[in-house]
């Protein structure tokens, strides 16, 4: 799993292709709502929100998981870890970033950080 930087705020014409549901084999009208059945209950070792979305009690749905990797990764804030071979300081970064509760910080928090 390597998330591109190519769907950032700055690309001026929106997501690339292959950042969208349908360049995946989804229908963007019928599959958005339904449920997702993960198999499994590891992450495969990965942290940060892989691991968060095996925990989940809840239904969750493909809308659910694209609305926050785009919150994570298409914002303003940008942060490069793929190329870090060591699995231990990826999985660190990536529960920083990906952790939804980052997001969750009021005005006040976010200009301290």
């Amino acid at each position: 799993k390597r998330p591109s930087s190519t769907g950032a705020n700055i690309a001026p014409d929106g997501f690339p292709v292959n950042l969208t549901p349908s360049y995946h084999g989804f229908d963007e009208e019928k599959d958005m709502d339904r449920s997702l059945v993960l198999k499994g209950t590891s992450s495969g070792g990965n942290k940060g929100y892989l691991e968060d979305l095996v925990q989940m009690k809840n239904p969750i749905t493909l809308r659910m998981v694209l609305n926050q990797l785009r919150k994570t990764y298409c914002g303003t804030l940008a942060v490069e870890y793929m190329h870090i071979d060591d699995p231990r300081k990826c999985n660190w970064l990536r529960e920083r970033v990906e952790n939804p509760r980052w997001l969750n910080y009021d005005k006040e928090k976010k200009l301290h950080v």
